[in-house]
């Protein structure tokens, strides 16, 4: 579900040159400050790799409730506790099953931001680096709101070092999305799950969400809302809500989340008083065994027991007229393979709508975080169970006010032949979308923008109006023709996607957040477009004065799946949408810049 480009921000709008590059270098600056926990200082270029799922004698250091104890346990308040955190001695030490019950460790990237009294990290090792959780986490895997969690708002003890990273935050926030723009005006963030099954030729999307996060501020919201969505076999619907907010957590560093609707019977939450306060992350054994109903994201599983109803008769929560009762349960393990970006060792992972992305410029923002993956595991939909190995992954979020006011989306990583096992070709994965979105300090000005990107061989090719322009031509339902060309950078080539969906086939209406009315129907999606894509190189003709097509064979020749992700939304959607991406000045300048100094760093390393 994409928002691509989105819609303006009602506040004005700082876009000077000298004051965006300023901001970035003070953000780049903060990120990568080393953290400070009890003195020791964690590198932070860290990486934090996973053990292979079944790996034996997996043991990981963990600074909240354990699943299997295997140590001695040293209270995290008594001056033992204190001066093993100090020293970064682990307090106790966890072996975290996987499904059958093999460990695996934990994982999570540190972070003194996230860190609670007396620098604790919330389920988190508290000697892990920070830095990324696999090498292709992109820019934004980790959350933009500040949960209302009670154990985020705990009174803090900063070293002089968090007190240096909360200032250049300070100084950093006025000019970047942040949750202390977003305090009194309407803010969501979204994260998309898409797992597909050729085998089984069915699909499952997992949709979580968080809107009006108050009330750690004392405040109130009529929309404040949790919400899991999940879109199953047949464009079939389910969804799971609850009013309270303040049950979600989620990382700053990593693409870590969850929400706990239900504990089981006598596995409640934690007091906040008690020593190990209210519970975010846990091991996925003891997520297992603790919870009834809802779900945890780590950046190498997703879990989740929703237990809901068909989210397309009624309201989001149990309260009156509501669709017919439907449960979903999954269980899996992640091992990303592209993100957004060369899947090369060392190579940059880029922001998907450019690096204006980490400031208050667009909203809502848009990162795909996994543009390419594999997950193994089960799924139960309805009383089925389906298991899974090696299948396609993709993911990614949106945050912001709400949904642009209108748009398309088009995504496949399921194409036939195009797997990476043996006897097949390289993994290939497109992401394509598009919509309106208005201009910066011009008022009710707007502009149609709209960008394709493949993933090919571990190759990075994509197709944005500050690189080159974009061609679509979108029916209200039914019809996507999608062409993108790059005529600026290292690679210069030309994609084209085409997908529909047959009469029979009229998808599901799901709901996305609103600025008016919060959660509320205003997308169309269905898993079942019959989809073709195709990739050429381009170069410069003389002649003709302009790029064209290379001679021979294309990089890829109408590669085709019958499982393409589409989406209509927002509206109205009256006729058929077509148009040419065309970005203005001095925004395309702007965001080009980047690529602009790599490509004149490049020209002066060959002299």
């Amino acid at each position: 579900m994409s928002s691509c480009y989105g819609a303006p921000l009602p506040t004005s709008f700082r876009w000077l040159l000298v004051v965006a590059l300023s901001s970035a270098t003070v953000v780049a600056a903060t990120d990568a400050a080393v953290s400070v926990r009890g003195g020791h200082r964690a590198k932070a270029n860290g990486m934090a790799f996973l053990q292979p799922a079944g790996a034996a004698g997996g043991t990981m250091p963990t600074a909240r409730r354990p699943c299997r104890r295997t140590g001695s346990r040293v209270s995290p308040r008594s001056p033992a506790g204190r001066a093993a955190r100090a020293s970064l001695v682990p307090t106790r030490r966890v072996t975290c099953g996987d499904r059958d019950g093999s460990p695996v460790p934990l994982l999570g990237s540190a972070s003194t931001a996230d860190g609670g009294e007396d620098g604790l990290d919330r389920g988190r090792p508290v000697d892990f680096p920070g830095g990324k959780a696999f090498p292709q986490q992109t820019p934004h895997s980790g959350r933009h709101f500040l949960p209302s969690h009670p154990s985020y708002h705990r009174r803090r003890r900063r070293s002089g070092g968090g007190v240096v990273r909360s200032a250049l935050r300070r100084i950093a926030n006025p000019f970047r999305r942040s949750p202390f723009k977003t305090k009194h005006s309407r803010f969501m963030e979204g994260w998309y799950y898409r797992v597909t099954l050729p085998e089984d030729g069915a699909s499952f999307a997992f949709i979580f969400s968080v809107e009006d996060p108050r009330s750690h501020l004392g405040e109130s919201s009529d929309l404040s809302l949790v919400a899991a969505q999940v879109m199953g076999p047949n464009d079939e619907y389910l969804v799971q809500c609850d009013r309270d907010e303040s049950k979600m957590w989620a990382w700053e560093g990593s693409q870590g989340l969850g929400c706990t609707f239900d504990w089981n019977s006598g596995e409640e939450d934690g007091d906040e008083e008690s020593d190990e306060g209210p519970t975010t992350a846990m091991s996925p054994e003891e997520w297992r065994r603790r919870v009834k109903s809802g779900f945890q994201i780590l950046p190498n599983s997703l879990q989740g027991i929703v237990d809901g109803h068909d989210g397309s008769a009624g309201s989001v929560l149990e309260e009156g007229n509501v669709g017919q009762h439907g449960e979903c349960t999954f269980d899996m393990t992640i091992e990303p393979l592209a993100g957004w970006g060369d899947a090369s060792e060392g190579s940059t992972q880029r922001s998907t709508a450019g690096w204006l992305a980490s400031f208050a410029v667009f909203e809502p923002h848009w990162q795909v975080t996994v543009a390419d993956g594999r997950a193994s595991g089960t799924i139960t939909w309805k009383g089925k169970r389906y298991d899974f190995t090696d299948t396609p992954f993709y993911a990614e979020k949106n945050w912001g006010g709400s949904f642009p006011r209108k748009w398309y989306w088009a995504q496949c990583n399921a194409f036939e032949g195009y797997t990476g096992r043996p006897g097949e070709g390289p993994p290939l994965s497109v992401t394509a979308g598009g919509g309106i979105r208005g201009i910066p300090g011009l008022g009710d000005q707007t502009e149609e923008l709209g960008m394709v990107s493949v993933h090919y061989d571990g190759t990075f090719y994509e197709a944005v109006p500050w690189t080159g322009d974009m061609q679509w031509d979108v029916d209200p339902w039914g019809k996507w023709i999608l062409r993108g060309r790059c005529t600026s950078g290292e690679r210069t080539f030309e994609a084209e996607l085409i997908a529909t969906c047959s009469e029979d086939n009229p998808g599901v209406v799901l709901r996305a957040p609103t600025k008016e009315d919060g959660m509320a129907y205003f997308c169309r999606d269905s898993f079942y477009a019959d989809t073709t894509l195709s990739l050429w190189d381009l170069h410069w003709d003389k002649e003709k004065r302009e790029y064209v097509r290379a001679m021979g064979p294309p990089i890829v020749d109408r590669a085709r799946s019958m499982q393409g992700g589409v989406e209509v939304g927002g509206g109205p959607w009256w006729d058929n949408w077509s148009g040419t991406s065309e970005m203005k000045q001095p925004m395309r300048g702007l965001v080009k810049f980047p690529y602009t100094f790599q490509r004149v760093r490049r020209r002066l390393a060959r002299k």
